[in-house]
């Protein structure tokens, strides 16, 4: 009932070889006339004993696991992985742009509470204060008090909590929320980190990406070559048209448009990473990065853009339990509206068709749950131009589909809901 520690790392016993042994050496202590079952006094013992000693081995053998990065979990896994210069990345508090307004004089402090009514959650405004003279709005900014997705989609409404004379609401008219992220997890950490080894290479592609990824700013980077003769890709909607023997980096920031500081860090990230020879092909940004000789290089990058999609779905109900009420279509269309919102977020990354097939599992999970009922026929279809429709819109690896609620359509009987 020992640990044994040898060249295959550390074996521990099972509560019940614990208890087994525990048992066997009390009978040989009092001669095997000792009731050792699990009712008797001496069984109850040996069950208490064994299971104190079995979580203290567990223990132990979860510290000597915690030493491993592929196996440590929560703070150990932060401080093995800060021996090799990585750290996990914080949550992020989703933002919304919007309008805030009043009726009279006041001033609109930092901090100022509001509830969102169509989503709930509370959010408070940054950027201010905000000073109103009389009857007035102005652009503001709200940040989610919570961490992570917190979804609010254009032409939502916000009550003031805190009270302030004078203070009306706030809305967001034009702009969905720019989501904020949760703490990255162990195994997103444990992934991230793994390519962050790479930093110390230079050449390789995934080298120059752990390189680029490090910039303050990068939210994800991919890097492309080209080996052959001709621009790479013979899929036109994937063509990413690299020329000969040239490298091809690709890079998501925060923000969606990076300012011109983020773009000279990426391209000094990029140079510094990339082997003696190799051009650098991007169409997106270019930034000039001078060498240790004081030569001056070009080095273009491109930034993933966001392309506008649409979802159309249609839906036809049964009578068997009745006629539908007037207003039961508006909650149906609702309902999968911000069902899909959440599959869409969900799905959000570079080079990701987006595919009608993705829609229509989280539709009829809707139904399987029995939170839409009475689901007739269901068609679902996607659209690049809001007029032909078809099952999937191809998306290139320098593309990510952007779906918000306005681009959401819905007619349910025949009966546009969202058009």
């Amino acid at each position: 009932m020992a640990i044994t520690i040898d060249g295959n790392g550390i074996t521990t016993d099972t509560q019940e070889q614990i208890q087994a042994s525990i048992l066997a050496r009390l009978q040989a202590r009092f001669g095997g006339t000792l009731n050792t079952q699990i009712t008797s006094l001496s069984g109850q013992f040996a069950a208490i004993v064994a299971e104190a000693l079995a979580l203290g081995q567990q223990a132990t053998l979860a510290l000597a696991r915690s030493f491993d990065p592929a196996a440590a979990q929560g703070r150990l896994l932060d401080q093995r992985a800060a021996l090799t210069g990585s750290t996990r990345k914080g949550a992020t508090h989703s933002q919304v742009r919007g309008v805030l307004t009043a009726s009279g004089p006041c001033v609109v402090a930092d901090g100022t509470m509001f509830a969102n009514v169509e989503f709930g959650g509370t959010w408070q405004t940054t950027g201010g204060p905000y000073n109103f003279a009389g009857a007035d709005s102005q652009a503001a900014t709200l940040v989610a008090a919570e961490t992570g997705p917190v979804n609010a989609q254009a032409g939502n409404t916000w009550t003031p909590v805190t009270i302030i004379a004078g203070l009306s609401g706030f809305t967001n008219p034009v702009d969905d929320a720019t989501l904020g992220r949760a703490e990255e997890s162990d195994p997103e950490f444990r992934y991230r980190r793994a390519a962050e080894l790479y930093v110390r290479g230079q050449g390789p592609l995934a080298a120059v990406a752990a390189v680029v990824g490090r910039v303050d700013g990068v939210v994800s980077c991919r890097v492309f070559h080209n080996p052959s003769e001709s621009p790479k890709g013979t899929d036109p909607s994937r063509n990413l048209g690299i020329p000969w023997k040239a490298g091809n980096v690709v890079v998501e920031t925060e923000p969606a448009v990076p300012g011109a500081d983020l773009q000279q860090a990426i391209a000094e990230a990029a140079w510094s990473a990339t082997g003696l020879g190799v051009e650098l092909y991007g169409t997106s940004y270019s930034r000039t990065v001078v060498d240790s000789e004081g030569q001056s290089h070009t080095v273009p990058f491109d930034v993933v853009a966001d392309v506008d999609v649409f979802l159309r779905v249609l839906i036809t109900t049964s009578d068997a339990d009745g006629p539908i009420l007037p207003l039961v279509p508006v909650i149906m269309a609702t309902m999968i509206r911000t069902k899909c919102l959440a599959r869409a977020n969900e799905l959000r990354a570079a080079g990701r068709d987006f595919r009608a097939l993705d829609y229509i599992g989280a539709i009829t999970a809707l139904i399987t749950a029995g939170e839409l009922a009475g689901v007739d026929t269901l068609d679902v279809k996607v659209s690049a131009d809001d007029l032909t429709w078809l099952s999937v819109i191809p998306i290139n690896l320098r593309q990510r589909a952007d779906f918000d609620s306005g681009e959401f359509r819905c007619s349910i009987n025949g009966a546009v809901i969202f058009p």
